[in-house]
């Protein structure tokens, strides 16, 4: 999955905690470290087999709260490979 320009709209303050336009390595640094790999693990078996994302998975707010988030979105492709992710 290419990560380097991924920007995440939308109220990123109220749903995950971070400020509008944050990347996806911030974005890593906020899901709750037991749904990291199952997330990631996910989002790549979606990337690969090309198929919508559809899961839940926690965020820890800077001030410790935690939040339940459903995700959904799919990718779109150059040639075989994913460059963009759209949720």
């Amino acid at each position: 999955m290419v990560t380097g320009a991924d920007t995440f709209y939308g109220d990123t303050v109220a749903i995950f905690g971070t400020e509008p336009g944050a990347t996806y390595d911030a974005f890593r640094r906020i899901v709750h470290p037991d749904d990291l790999a199952p997330l990631e693990q996910a989002l790549a078996d979606a990337a690969e087999n090309r198929h919508d994302y559809d899961g839940e998975f926690r965020v820890v707010h800077p001030h410790g709260a935690v939040r339940w988030i459903h995700g959904r979105g799919k990718f779109t492709y150059e040639g075989e490979k994913p460059f963009a992710w759209s949720a």
